[in-house]
């Protein structure tokens, strides 16, 4: 008999929880550096508690129905899970699960990544935000922005302007030079460095606007 588990993410080293919900037969993919808490809403009758097993993986029992799981690699990973009863325990269910990295998270100002922006709508920028594609919701501090370099290149290709920012919200500097930009200049954020809460520092890809 399937049973239907409870998956909330762990990020290691913080104490928020990101939750999602799932059965292990449709969970694909788990993340190294990311603890994942299986867990059971209730027992069926007759069972006393699951057992989880992963060729792999650290498992930690947390109580009957609830277990810690941490990836050991970026790995395929074999799951099993178990009802027991009475000491005898029996496989309900097992899956073949991907262990990736976290991905990099994707930048945009005001909703857009690689496109135009109106050159009125520049009054209200105030930083980068950035968005995940991943199964579970990351919560929104789980990535702190370190810093971004902010060119300006106009139409013919020349650059007019070059700022270093510390942080996500655009400096005094950079919102000053905004005042000034013309219709066909490019703005390029680039150099964006992040610093995860699994402890990681990434480089992101560019935002590249063009202000019409």
């Amino acid at each position: 008999m399937k049973r239907i588990l409870v998956l909330m993410v762990l990020m290691i080293g913080v104490i928020n929880f990101v939750k999602g919900n799932s059965s292990i037969s449709t969970l694909d993919t788990l993340y190294y550096g990311v603890q994942t808490i299986v867990k059971e809403d209730s027992l069926k009758d007759g069972v006393d508690s699951l057992m989880i097993k992963g060729d792999g993986a650290l498992i930690e029992r947390i109580d009957s129905t609830t277990f810690l799981i941490s990836p050991i690699k970026e790995q395929t990973l074999l799951m099993e899970v178990y009802s027991c009863r009475a000491g005898v325990c029996d496989l309900i269910e097992s899956k073949i699960l991907v262990v990736d990295s976290v991905p990099n998270p994707c930048f945009d100002l005001l909703g857009v990544r690689q496109g135009r922006i109106n050159k009125e709508q520049l009054i209200v920028v105030e930083r980068l935000n950035w968005d995940i594609k991943h199964p579970y919701y990351f919560p929104r501090d789980f990535y702190k922005i370190l810093s971004f370099e902010w060119s300006l290149v106009n139409n013919e290709g020349k650059l007019l302007e070059w700022v270093f920012n510390d942080g996500a919200y655009l400096s005094a500097e950079i919102k000053s030079r905004l005042n000034h930009v013309e219709e066909g200049d490019v703005m390029i954020f680039s150099n964006i460095k992040v610093l995860g809460n699994d402890g990681v520092e990434r480089i992101c890809e560019d935002v590249v606007i063009k202000v019409e």
